[in-house]
């Protein structure tokens, strides 16, 4: 079981992967759609994660969400 301390500590690194995909998405296709940004708002850690690596050879945000 995670002390409340670690807790908080996940979850702000989730935050904060969150908040790197969406600069990355904003960086390389402009202003993500509001459902973009929704759908990298609701994702678990893991899934942030691989859409972290796949940004590098995305073409389109669809491409990084297949």
């Amino acid at each position: 079981m995670m002390t409340i301390a670690e807790q908080w500590v996940q979850e702000g690194r989730q935050e904060g992967e969150a908040k790197a995909l969406l600069r990355l998405v904003q960086v390389k296709f402009g202003p993500p759609e509001p459902a973009v940004a929704a759908r990298i708002a609701a994702a678990d850690s893991a899934q942030v994660e691989r859409w972290l690596e796949r940004i590098l050879t995305a073409n389109s945000p669809d491409e990084l969400f297949e």
